[in-house]
């Protein structure tokens, strides 16, 4: 039996604009029992259940005005019961139930019930196996980030009237071995689907409280390969990760009734990305790590070039070209920028290194660890967002980057 409480939240405000407001918050308690018992040395038993309390709010407002927000909790009751048999060096079966019920304010309650099962079968003596595993899984909580803000502020909002739940069904199939006792490799192939992921409609109406997310059916598969070495004083692994995700959403800004669709890659969809992590001793006790990631650049909306927004005419006054809609006396109409696809392009390639250093010292209470970390070792500037200015002759794209080589101090005490 264990219970727990946790709170966390975002919050942006700007020095020269005192009255802007920006706030995501979220919060969880959770009362949880497990069993686990083994009627036979080949068979295990274990059962349990949760009951969870979740709430959030947001807020978005400027100049006494609210641009944006929401708020709501919802208690969620789940029940898990999962048996496995293993029969030793050769199989492993594993099969499970699990049972949500979950009662948001406001929304309507939702029932779900989520099979599992999983098989891995040995060989070489079981230094080898290959594993199958299918399940559905439910989830009654979204992170949402506003594409269009090139920050990674992240918007909770827990399934309700405002937002449906999200049921996956995913497929998983991999080999997994040991060289030895001291290396271990695995690759794993895997495709799920998502029925009910969630993103900001931008043409929503502001007299309604309900329509500021829109629901959709998103798409992944991939490719995972780790290779890990576990002994010796020099230790660490490489992961190798291939990815594609797509999301559909009804297209809201199209004229035609009903919507037709579009399909995209999410923000996250990084199609290749590589992990390298090393642990190595140092003189005098200490302990160095390094941490090197690579992967390909994530999509974005890219600004393909600007139009008038009014169209021109010549006007009595000396012949002066005067743009049409746009108020007297003005030389100049607006402009407006035309997108290409949604994420349809994608930034440079990312690339960072990063380095620790740390050492343990024993105390009768327990352990005091202090570390330094250097974030982005050798200085790559990986571009955060790009901005575009039209106004400028020619048109110019800049590009702001993310951080810079950023030292940190810390330490950790264990009890």
């Amino acid at each position: 039996m264990r219970a727990n409480v946790s709170r966390y939240g975002t919050g942006l405000s700007f020095p020269d604009f005192a009255d802007t407001e920006f706030t995501s918050r979220i919060a969880q308690s959770q009362l949880r029992v497990d069993l686990d018992t083994r009627p036979t040395p080949t068979l295990g038993i274990t059962v349990g259940g949760a009951l969870e309390r979740l709430s959030y709010l947001n807020l978005f407002k400027t100049g006494g005005t609210e641009f944006g927000n929401g708020e709501g909790d919802g208690w969620l009751l789940g029940t898990y019961a999962q048996t496995s048999w293993t029969r030793p060096r050769e199989w492993l079966l594993e099969f499970g139930l699990r049972f949500d019920a979950w009662s948001p304010d406001p929304g309507d309650r939702v029932f779900e019930l989520s099979p599992r099962l999983a098989v891995k079968r040995f060989l070489d003596g079981g230094d080898i196996a290959v594993k199958v595993a299918a399940g559905r899984y439910t989830q009654f909580l979204h992170s949402l980030r506003d594409e269009e803000v090139p920050l990674g502020l992240d918007i909770w909002v827990l399934a309700g009237a405002s937002a449906p739940h999200v049921v996956s069904d995913q497929l998983q199939f991999g080999v997994e071995g040991y060289r030895d006792i001291d290396w271990f490799w695995s690759i794993e192939a895997y495709v799920r689907s998502f029925d009910g992921v969630v993103t900001f409609n931008v043409a929503d109406d502001p007299n309604d409280d309900f329509d500021d997310i829109l629901s959709g059916d998103g798409l992944s598969y991939g490719v995972d390969l780790l290779l890990r070495k576990e002994t010796g004083d020099i230790n660490g692994w490489i992961a190798v990760s291939f990815l594609r995700a797509e999301r559909t959403f009804a297209d809201v800004l199209a004229p035609a009734i009903p919507r037709p669709s579009i399909t995209y890659s999410p923000i996250f969809d990084r199609r290749l990305d590589v992990d390298f992590v090393l642990r190595y001793p140092l003189p005098w006790g200490w302990q160095g790590g390094l941490r090197w990631n690579v992967g390909t650049g994530t999509p974005y909306t890219r600004a393909i070039g600007s139009y008038a927004y009014y169209s021109p005419q010549f006007v009595r006054g000396g012949g002066r070209l005067q743009w049409a809609g746009a108020a007297e006396n003005q030389d100049f109409g607006g402009y407006a920028v035309a997108l290409e696809g949604r994420n349809a392009s994608r930034y440079p390639t990312y690339h960072r290194l990063d380095a620790s250093f740390r050492k343990p010292f024993e105390k009768s209470w327990g352990t005091i660890t202090p570390h330094i970390d250097l974030v982005n070792v050798y200085d790559q500037r990986n571009v955060l967002f790009y901005f575009y200015e039209y106004d400028r002759s020619p048109a110019t794209r800049s590009g702001v980057s993310m951080f810079p080589i950023l030292p940190t101090f810390g330490f950790e005490v264990h009890f």
